[in-house]
């Protein structure tokens, strides 16, 4: 029988990992919520001096938000991808 260890660089590993994932999400609603101000912007301008600077750095927001958040998946569970290597390492132990 094997006992499970769990060492700092797989402690690491997860957490860097979850890190990731939650910075992809964030990105990728920003990437998605962004779009729904270029028009209130475009009319601030128009009675305010914004200036166009402040709608270019929108865009290029949005644009870096879709480049770090294009990978991320809304219907992944991240919970089920960590539970199966328990699973995994469950069912090593039965077959030994």
């Amino acid at each position: 029988m094997s006992v499970r260890t769990h060492t700092p660089t797989r402690s690491l590993h997860r957490a860097s990992s979850k890190a990731a994932a939650a910075v992809e999400g964030v990105a990728f609603w920003t990437s998605v919520a962004l779009p729904f101000t270029y028009l209130p912007l475009f009319a601030a301008t128009t009675v305010s001096n914004l200036g166009v600077s402040t709608i270019g750095v929108v865009v290029v927001a949005n644009a870096v938000a879709l480049v770090v958040g294009h990978d991320y998946d809304p219907g992944r569970d991240d919970r089920t991808e960590s539970g199966s290597d328990d699973q995994l390492a469950q069912g090593e132990e039965a077959v030994e």
